[in-house]
């Protein structure tokens, strides 16, 4: 499932964008700023993740400093490149 969150008018998204579910991003949209999103088809950024849930979580005193947090499991493949195991994971995103 998507997890998204409303913040200071930007939607925040970590989802699966194509029908065919194989292209995930965590992406910023509805902005007066120009949407961004993590690399197409990077596994170094996503590599299948099984989105969990997302939080702004405060970085100090200043309210300013927020962060939103993604909390997703992705399979991993080791060095020989053929197991795949489930690691969780956390993605932080600067609003």
């Amino acid at each position: 499932p998507p997890f998204q969150f409303f913040s200071d008018e930007e939607l925040f998204s970590g989802m699966y964008i194509d029908f065919m579910g194989t292209d995930a991003a965590i992406f910023r949209s509805l902005t007066r700023r120009n949407a961004v999103r993590t690399d197409q088809h990077n596994s170094k950024w996503l590599s299948e993740p099984i989105f969990v849930d997302a939080h702004v979580i405060p970085d100090g005193t200043d309210p300013n400093d927020a962060k939103i947090y993604f909390f997703f499991k992705e399979r991993l493949t080791d060095n020989s490149g053929s197991t795949k195991q489930i690691h969780s994971m956390i993605a932080r995103v600067c609003p």
